[in-house]
């Protein structure tokens, strides 16, 4: 995506939120096109896991999948195992499936 459209599409996002918190809206001048690449283009994803995927919380398990203490879940979140598991404490963590050795 160049520069001009992804500042446009910023410009437009920034205001769409604003009037959502005020409860209203406008109707779109005209239609806007977005090229198809950005949601299919392989080095977009992979800049797309590094950079939102890996840096950001996920939701990986809803509570009732580990409700008793001892229950656990397995499951490949952009490339990488995880392991989350529920302590006997209560508290859910999430481990990177892996041996250091």
């Amino acid at each position: 995506m160049d520069e001009t459209t992804k500042q446009q599409l910023t410009v437009m996002g920034r205001h769409m939120l604003e009037r959502f918190t005020q409860e209203q809206a406008d109707l779109a001048d005209d239609i806007v096109s977005i090229d198809a690449a950005i949601y299919t283009d392989p080095a977009r994803f992979e800049e797309e896991k590094q950079h939102i995927f890996r840096s950001l919380p996920l939701m990986l398990a809803a509570s009732c999948e580990l409700s008793a203490a001892g229950d656990y879940k397995t499951l490949e979140v952009t490339g990488l195992p995880v392991f989350i598991v529920r302590g006997t404490d209560g508290i859910a963590r999430a481990f990177l499936n892996s041996c250091r050795h």
